[in-house]
């Protein structure tokens, strides 16, 4: 019995009580999954263009993390998580070299800091050492701190943009009033996140004027393209006047590159911007959060700090990401079937553009709009390609970096008996 999609067997998924809530999509036999394909639990295959988040950089089963379990090569994190703040082992600098370290926008000037395993966190410490930097510069004290009379300071963030769900990130998201609705909110600045050019123009001019008239921005923390607020994208010059303004006024400019870390056929997304933001934040495809930031922002001790500081064992398998990565050329590889994709979409928009419309994308942050993306994905659903929904009308693709060009050519194949099957339904309709 097939039950792609069932309604039915979502509710059962449900158990409260183990922690598994309405969210809950399906739940999948990890022990059938393989490579760009994933199995549910009633034996469906799927070509996986969700990819649990954006956060399985080389799909399920990679043979070359399976040795690296069955050779021990991550036993003594598998038995014991440690505090890396306090107590690391004695060759955690070179795990960081070889893993993280390798992806070092730039070594000479970026130090690297690792807060867990989600975004909201590293973006949140992130926040905080913009927060610091600047009561430092300022000789704020500390006598009434505990009071929470500390300085009025905030963050700058944009429409469309999304940071996470812990209070400080969740006052910087601004994609989807659902994401906050009841959570108290600091009241932060808010600028445009621009789609074209004369948004960008306004944008800019917007962001000097509030740093002008507030100075108690500590920050400002923009994607390089709003995944949660509908794939917003604005172009490389924009990004470089931005970081340019933000020297100016010797504010923090805080890239969230959460999502689009070794997304875009290449390790950064800003790397296009031929500028060096101050501080880089990443997570989901690196399996470990934390952020880069130039030395000048570095924290006294305990001042960023959790219990753990990191997670060995994702640092780890991190290193064997790369090596597979680089070993495969999957960056380029992502590059180039990410343009097949797009041209793809692009030929089926064409014949169909009442059905998809306004492809966009990098590598494998790829996006397009729908009028009915609801009945859309449930439809790719049944038809055995997983995706999700970002912004209001748009479906995202977000691959593993192993998708090549056979399995391209699944996808394409997939989807257009989807559209052909929707546009039957519509001509019915008529």
């Amino acid at each position: 019995m097939n039950m792609r999609g069932s309604p039915i067997l979502r509710t059962a998924l449900t158990s409260f009580r183990h922690g598994i809530g309405q969210e809950t999509r399906m739940r999948i036999d990890l022990s059938k999954s393989l490579g760009v394909n994933v199995v549910d639990s009633n034996g469906n295959e799927y070509i996986d263009m969700y990819n649990n988040i954006a956060s399985l950089p080389v799909g399920y089963n990679h043979p070359r993390m399976l040795d690296a379990v069955r050779n021990g090569d991550w036993n003594q994190h598998l038995l014991q998580r440690q505090s890396l703040g306090v107590m690391p082992p004695n060759d955690w600098e070179y795990h960081i070299d070889n893993s993280i370290g390798r992806i070092n926008p730039n070594k000479d000037i970026y130090d690297v800091k690792l807060t867990g395993g989600c975004g909201s966190v590293a973006v949140e410490n992130a926040m905080k050492t913009a927060f610091l930097y600047k009561a430092r510069n300022e000789n704020i004290k500390m006598d009434y701190s505990l009071t929470n009379k500390s300085p009025p300071y905030s963050v700058l963030s944009f429409r469309g943009g999304f940071h996470g769900r812990t209070l400080g990130s969740l006052s910087a998201t601004r994609s989807k009033a659902e994401h906050k609705w009841g959570i108290p909110a600091f009241d932060w600045p808010l600028s445009l996140y621009p789609r074209n050019k004369i948004e960008e123009t306004n944008s800019l001019l917007d962001v000097e004027t509030k740093l002008v008239n507030d100075h108690n921005i500590a920050g400002v923390i923009i994607e390089p393209i709003a995944a949660e607020g509908g794939d917003i994208r604005a172009s490389p010059e924009f990004f470089n006047s931005l970081n340019k303004l933000c020297d100016r006024f010797n504010v923090p400019l805080i890239v969230d590159e959460v999502q689009t870390s070794l997304g875009t056929g290449k390790p950064w997304a800003h790397s296009s911007w031929n500028c060096e933001p101050d501080i880089i934040v990443f997570s989901k495809k690196t399996q470990v959060g934390g952020f880069f930031l130039k030395t000048r922002y570095r924290t006294k001790e305990f001042e960023i700090f959790n219990t753990y500081c990191g997670d060995a064992l994702r640092v780890l398998q991190l290193k064997t990401i790369l090596d597979i990565i680089d070993e495969n050329n999957l960056f380029e590889q992502s590059s180039s079937t990410g343009k097949k994709i797009i041209i793809g979409l692009h030929e089926i928009s064409d014949i169909f553009p009442h059905i998809i419309s306004n492809v966009r994308g990098e590598g494998f942050i790829i996006a397009f709009d729908t009028p009915s993306p609801k009945l859309l994905l449930k439809t790719m659903e049944d038809h055995g390609i997983l995706a999700s929904i970002c912004g209001k009308n748009s479906i995202r693709l977000r691959p593993s970096l192993i998708f090549n060009h056979y399995n391209c050519n699944m996808f394409l194949d997939k989807l257009e008996k989807v559209i052909f099957e929707i546009n039957s339904h519509l001509n019915v309709y008529e």
